[in-house]
């Protein structure tokens, strides 16, 4: 009847993630943890499951000088937590957990707060050889069966890597405009 509502959705919890605008929001394999990242520069891990509340408080990892365009968790299944980043800049991080899994996390006697460090960087615009130009990162989508990301910039081209560990291999691609 009327005043009867569909709400297949239960309001679980309110993140405040920043007092600026998100650009992007990931969640690890599990869906136990959410990292937001915005345009002061920050990602930030947020536990979403009750249970671990205690072991992993919510913590900003910052290291981008310019806006960070996405961030997305690794889809390695020996080390699901470590996490990857890319700025408009063309910075891309790689973040090591202190934690291999989730499980050993909560596992732990101690309780040893959940900590990410940076292991590996690189820089884009070496892959396509602009050095210094205008051009940015203004897009990405990182296929996680696959393991393949796909850098979009600001000049047409598209960069796709392939993850292997932290190693990665690329394919270079460009939109000409006769195309159109």
């Amino acid at each position: 009847g009327a005043g009867r509502m569909f709400t297949p959705f239960k309001l679980k919890q309110i993140i405040r993630a920043s007092n600026e605008e998100m650009t992007n929001i990931a969640w690890n394999s599990t869906s136990q943890l959410l990292m937001v990242t915005s345009k002061d520069f920050t990602m930030r891990v947020y536990p979403v499951d009750d249970k671990l509340a205690e072991r992993c408080k919510p913590l900003s990892l910052t290291a981008h000088n310019d806006l960070i365009v996405g961030a997305f968790f690794s889809s390695d299944p020996s080390e699901p937590l470590n996490v990857y980043s890319i700025s408009r800049n063309g910075q891309l991080f790689a973040w090591k957990s202190n934690y291999k899994t989730l499980e050993e996390l909560c596992a732990q006697e101690e309780v040893k707060l959940l900590n990410y460090k940076i292991i590996k960087k690189k820089y884009l615009f070496e892959d396509i050889k602009e050095v210094h130009g205008s051009t940015k990162v203004t897009s990405f989508a990182y296929r996680e069966q696959t393991r393949l990301l796909i850098v979009g910039f600001s000049n047409g081209q598209f960069l796709l890597y392939e993850f292997s560990g932290y190693v990665l291999s690329t394919c270079k691609f460009r939109i000409h405009k006769s195309f159109y």
